[in-house]
């Protein structure tokens, strides 16, 4: 058996964190970071290995090895070693782990074929394959093959950033109960859009937990705030339902992105979600002439966006800001680029 690749792209989520596990729509795109995964086959063997997890993280090495084994029903994958190479951030709200398990959908996909009934019958019965291109049947068959596999490092995933690292384009998602999101493709308006990261004081895990445990409580506050994140993202996707250049964007348009941007993070900040640096940096970016500013992602750190006015500006930002974060010894994990 020759070898087998899949390979993943980072994400980017816009608009949506955390308010997306109450109903509420997110707004995302793919990056140009990917993890590519290649399934070297042994044939001798029936043992599967994954060293590049297992260096960072055994106990979900082997968990994901053992879900990839049950996952789909009739099928026996052959033994053999994944090679991982991926330049995705670890831990830094870009997807990495999605991006790992799109890649190895693929490779699933290619092993089992999309014919195979034990493939299909992941599928919920309310999803219709009959209605389907070529094209979307084989991305949705993808997207509930990673998503399961998603399960190890998130317990409940929404499908959001799965659905992310298997698109190249921007994608709006609607939540749906106990199903994946719709998803609605937009196209790429080209925004002048900055992305940078900082270390991680929280995982994912535990700052998800929290909001949980807030609206478990039925916190009125923290309910509030999943509604008016919501109407964030139904805002700016609003703003982007209309296929038009970012250069052909009346300024109006702009300057209501970017407030929505910085409403947004208003409200993670209010929810205990950022932190004292990535504020800092945020502020900086709106004294240099950012239009807005967010963190993105779980929060805690991680992944923060800046939108600018237009791609000169927004390289202007980038280096002012990476020589402030320097000068003010803000330690980035990743330099700002534009996206």
């Amino acid at each position: 058996m020759d070898q087998i690749v899949g390979r993943a792209s980072g994400k980017l989520l816009l608009f949506g964190e955390h308010a997306a596990v109450y109903g509420h729509p997110a707004l995302g795109c793919g990056l140009s970071k990917t993890c590519s995964v290649t399934l070297i086959p042994e044939p001798q063997s029936t043992d599967l290995r994954l060293p590049y997890l297992e260096e960072l993280a055994p106990e979900a090495s082997q968990e994901l090895v053992t879900t990839m084994k049950r996952l789909v029903p009739g099928f026996t994958l052959p033994g053999g070693t994944f090679h991982v190479e991926s330049d995705i951030p670890v831990s830094a709200g870009m997807g990495s782990s999605a991006a790992l398990c799109g890649a190895l959908s693929q490779i699933l996909l290619s092993l089992a074929g999309e014919d195979h009934p034990g493939l299909l019958s992941l599928l919920p019965e309310t999803e219709h394959l009959e209605g389907w291109s070529p094209e979307e049947r084989r991305f949705h068959l993808l997207w509930y093959i990673a998503n399961e596999l998603e399960h190890v490092f998130h317990g409940t995933p929404s499908g959001i950033d799965t659905a992310l690292a298997l698109s190249q384009g921007t994608l709006a998602l609607f939540p749906r109960p106990r199903q994946l999101p719709d998803v609605l493709p937009l196209a790429d308006p080209g925004l002048p859009l900055l992305i940078g990261a900082l270390p991680r004081q929280s995982s994912t895990k535990q700052l998800v937990s929290s909001i949980r445990s807030a609206m478990i409580k039925e916190d009125p506050d923290t309910e509030e705030a999943m509604e008016h994140l919501g109407d964030c993202a139904h805002r700016a996707i609003q703003l982007l339902e209309t296929p038009t250049p970012w250069d052909q964007w009346t300024a109006a348009s702009r300057v209501t992105l970017g407030q929505t941007m910085n409403r947004a993070h208003q409200i993670l900040s209010s929810l205990g979600l950022s932190t004292a640096q990535v504020d800092q940096i945020l502020t900086k970016a709106e004294t240099m002439g950012a239009l807005g500013s967010k963190l993105s992602g779980a929060g805690g750190g991680g992944t923060f966006i800046i939108l600018a006015r237009d791609k000169e500006s927004a390289a202007d930002i980038a280096g002012g800001l990476n020589d402030y974060a320097r000068q003010s010894g803000i330690d980035l994990l990743t330099p700002l680029t534009l996206i």
